[in-house]
C-alpha cells in the first residue's frame, strides 16, 4: 500500500479534539517605601512582594543599592539592608519578580532615612546663681528623632563666661564673667548612633537676675539725726545674685551721713535751721558684680512752733539705734 494511501485511511478514521489553554494574569511587581529606623532594615517575607501580583511570584533578581548595602535578598521578598554610616536621605534599589510561567516584572524599593533624622531645639536658660548647674537630659531634653542612643558630640566655646563642663549626656555647667549681665550664647551638635548629626544654640539671660535699686524717702526733723536699721536703703530692692549689698554713696546734698553700712542701714544728720529736701544717691551690688542706684529723698521738716509737736512727730518716719551685729561700712564717692 503506498503510503499516501496509508495516510488517506488514518485521517479518515481519527478525530481530533482542541483544547483552548487560558494562562492567569501577567505578574505586576509594584514599587515598595520603607523607613529607616533603625541601625539596619530587616524586612520578612513576604516583604517586597507584599504588594505584587501574580502566580507563584518569587524575586529572581536585584541591583544594589545606590547607598549601603543589600546583606541578604530572599526569593520570598525578605531583605536585609545595612546603610552607610551618616546615611540621611533616600536611597533606591530594583528589582524583579518572576512567576510559574516564568513571566517577570520589575519595581523599585525606596528606602528613607530622612524621616528619623536628629533634630536638635534652642534652649533657653536664666542664671539665677553664681554658676548655672544643669542635669542630664539638659540640652537634649527638647531635641527630637535621631535612631538609637543620641548624644552631645561637640560644642564652641560661649559669647561670653566659660563652659566649665559639657558631658555626652546632655548636662553642662556654666560660669558666668564677673559683673555679666546680658545673654551668652554657645552652640552644640549633637550625635545619633548612625552618625547623623544635628545643631542648636543655648542662650543663657543674666540679664533677669540684674540688682534693681529703687528709691527711698525719709523724714526727719531739722538738726535732728535720722538712724534706720538694715535692710534700709535695701528694703525695696529686687533681684541680683546672691548677697546684695550697698557698696558705694555720694555725700547729701544737704547734711551728713554720719555713716552707711553695706547691710543698707545709714546715719543721717540734719543741718540745724535748714528744712527742706536733702538728697544722696548709693549704689548697690550682687555677688556677681552687678550694680544698680537709687536715690534717697530726705523731708527734713522744721521745728515746730511749742504745741505742734505731736502732730508733726505722728507724720514723720523717724527710726532710732542700731542693730548689734559687726557691719562693714559703704564706700563715700
Amino acid at each position: 500500500m503506498k503510503a499516501t494511501t496509508v495516510l488517506a485511511s488514518l485521517l479518515a478514521c481519527s478525530t481530533f479534539n482542541a483544547f483552548a489553554v487560558t494562562l492567569p494574569p501577567e505578574p505586576v511587581a509594584r514599587d515598595d517605601l520603607f523607613e529607616l529606623t533603625g541601625l539596619t532594615l530587616s524586612i520578612s517575607a513576604p516583604g517586597i512582594l507584599a504588594n505584587d501580583s501574580g502566580t507563584g511570584v518569587i524575586v529572581s533578581s536585584f541591583f544594589d543599592p545606590g547607598s549601603g548595602t543589600l546583606n541578604n535578598l530572599l526569593t520570598s521578598g525578605a531583605f536585609l539592608y545595612t546603610p552607610e554610616r551618616g546615611f540621611s536621605g533616600i536611597t533606591t534599589f530594583d528589582y524583579s519578580i518572576l512567576d510559574a510561567y516564568s513571566r517577570s516584572s520589575s519595581a523599585t524599593v525606596t528606602i528613607d532615612a530622612s524621616t528619623t533624622l536628629p533634630q536638635a531645639r534652642d534652649d533657653y536658660y536664666t542664671l539665677s546663681g553664681l554658676t548655672l548647674n544643669v542635669s542630664a537630659p539638659g540640652l537634649l531634653a527638647n531635641d527630637r528623632g535621631g535612631i538609637g542612643e543620641v548624644v552631645v558630640a561637640s560644642f564652641f566655646d560661649p559669647t561670653s563666661g566659660t563652659l566649665d563642663s559639657v558631658i555626652t549626656n546632655g548636662s553642662f555647667s556654666y560660669t558666668p564673667e564677673y559683673g555679666f549681665a546680658g545673654v551668652a550664647s554657645f552652640t552644640y551638635s549633637s550625635l545619633d548612633e548612625l552618625g547623623r548629626n544635628a545643631t542648636a544654640t543655648v542662650f543663657i539671660d543674666a540679664a533677669a537676675s540684674i540688682p534693681v535699686a529703687f528709691d527711698d524717702t525719709f523724714s526727719v526733723l531739722s538738726g535732728g539725726t535720722l538712724d534706720i536699721l538694715a535692710p534700709g536703703l535695701l528694703a525695696n530692692d529686687r533681684g541680683g545674685i546672691g548677697e546684695v549689698m550697698v557698696s558705694s554713696f555720694f555725700d547729701p546734698s544737704s547734711g551728713t551721713l554720719a555713716s552707711v553700712f553695706t547691710d543698707g542701714s545709714f546715719r543721717y544728720l540734719a543741718d540745724p535751721g535748714f528744712a527742706g529736701l536733702a538728697t544722696f544717691q548709693y549704689f548697690s551690688i550682687d555677688e556677681l558684680g552687678r550694680t544698680s542706684s537709687a536715690l534717697v529723698n530726705i523731708n527734713v521738716v522744721a521745728v515746730p512752733e511749742p504745741g505742734t509737736w505731736a502732730m508733726m512727730l505722728g507724720g514723720l518716719a523717724v527710726m532710732t539705734g542700731f542693730a548689734g551685729r559687726r557691719r562693714r561700712r559703704a564706700t563715700k564717692h
